[in-house]
């Protein structure tokens, strides 16, 4: 009998301990996510005429007067999409990427989202049209490649790694399922390789996420 109740006893104080756990897992998640949402802006971006035969391409840009975009994004088969974006950016140039070039001419329809205009978590609803006079100079017949501008300082991009490396310890996946954020502050996230580029061998890329290494 006492053996019973002390096994009850350890039974109990194990699932206490464990919602505990959990519950303060998800506690940090729910801070990250907080955290993460001071930082950035959500729009739903609508099209008053889908695009016909071609995509719709989203220029992220800080500068509208600078030759410079921080991110892209596409419509393709549909007439809407969500866009969750730093609170850096301050305009959208959303265009008819007719010639399928990632490229704005001065002949394809466009309209330039001033986020200045429209608040968080609100809904843009955008029209492209064709206006040679209006269209924003630094960005006309400017290729997407040409214009990036992504800053990647938080990324580890190209290093060659072991498993054995601190960024695949069992404790930055735990980090990186349940604090995402603080999981890329600490300069977890990258993509690193095992070996160096061999052209005479198939290479092996590890993809090191917010969840876990792949």
């Amino acid at each position: 009998m006492r053996r019973l109740l002390t096994a009850c006893l350890l039974s109990t104080v194990l699932l206490i301990s464990t919602v505990l756990s959990g519950c303060g897992n998800f506690r940090n998640l729910s801070n990250e996510i907080e955290a993460i949402d001071a930082y950035t802006d959500q729009y739903q971006i609508i099209l008053t005429e889908p695009a016909s035969g071609s995509a719709v391409v989203i220029q992220q840009i800080k500068d509208i007067n600078k030759s410079e975009v921080d991110g892209y994004d596409g419509i393709i088969d549909s007439d809407s999409i969500q866009l969750q974006l730093s609170r850096k950016i301050h305009y959208l140039l959303v265009f008819d990427d007719k010639n399928q070039d990632l490229t704005l001419q001065a002949d394809e329809p466009f309209s330039v989202v001033n986020l200045h205009d429209h608040q968080d978590k609100s809904t843009i609803k955008v029209s492209l049209t064709i206006d040679e006079n209006k269209a924003p100079s630094a960005f006309v017949d400017r290729s997407l490649s040409s214009l990036l501008k992504i800053e990647l300082d938080l990324v580890d991009i190209g290093t060659v790694a072991n498993l054995t490396d601190p960024p695949f310890k069992k404790g930055n996946a735990k980090l990186g399922m349940w604090q995402p954020l603080t999981f890329l502050l600490e300069d977890n996230a990258g993509l690193y390789f095992l070996s160096e580029y061999d052209p005479n061998k198939t290479p092996i890329l590890l993809c090191m996420g917010s969840m876990r290494p792949l």
